[in-house]
């Protein structure tokens, strides 16, 4: 199981881009976040071979797109997380699908439905996603 954000454990820095040039400043050991509905980026990422990026989706769809693009992490929230990764392990998707959680006790959730990993709000809080 991938955790990312405990406090336990180390992780790479998560940042938020919204256009193209922020990119070029983003360490290489960091985690780029981006929203999904950026055309800009989607077409940066799809054009490119960036592996580290990661975004949040609402639906299977948009699950599937992020995975073709090959965005490393999907960020899903609780009501979608089982369906989502149902979608990722039978299509055998490289994205992992992470659970957005508040605590530790929540990782129970992730664990029962067998979902890739966690990652604590408090990682993406402050990026406003």
């Amino acid at each position: 199981m991938i955790i990312i954000g405990h406090e336990l454990i180390p992780y790479k820095t998560f940042i938020k881009i919204e256009k193209i040039k922020d990119n070029l400043e983003v360490e290489e050991e960091s985690i780029i976040l981006f929203d999904f509905y950026n055309k800009e980026v989607l077409k940066y990422i799809s054009e490119n071979d960036v592996s580290f990026f990661a975004t949040k989706v609402e639906n299977a769809i948009d699950a599937c797109l992020a995975n073709a693009l090959g965005v490393k992490y999907i960020l899903v929230e609780q009501d979608i997380a089982s369906s989502i990764q149902k979608i990722a392990d039978e299509y055998l998707f490289d994205s992992k699908i992470l659970l957005i959680i508040d605590e530790e006790k929540e990782m129970s959730l992730a664990i029962k439905d067998f979902i890739d990993g966690v990652i604590f709000k408090t990682v993406i809080t402050d990026l406003a996603m």
